[in-house]
């Protein structure tokens, strides 16, 4: 997802309702070599805004499993 109303840019989605198979999903896109997302709903983008949420969340959520 991207872009307004519901983000303010590229990013995961922040209707999530199974937290690990979206970052596992992820994981899968990084492992794979995708360098573009291209969105149901918003303008595609570069796969290292998904890159650098990871890291946010591993980061805030370092103890639980994600």
């Amino acid at each position: 997802m991207n872009d307004l109303p519901l983000r303010k840019g590229a990013g995961l989605s922040i209707f999530i309702e199974n937290k690990s198979e979206i970052m596992s999903s992820v994981e899968t896109l990084i492992e794979s070599g995708v360098s573009m997302i291209f969105p149901a709903h918003g303008k595609p983008f570069s796969i290292d805004y998904l890159k650098n949420e990871i890291k946010q969340i591993r980061g805030e959520y370092d103890e639980k499993e994600i």
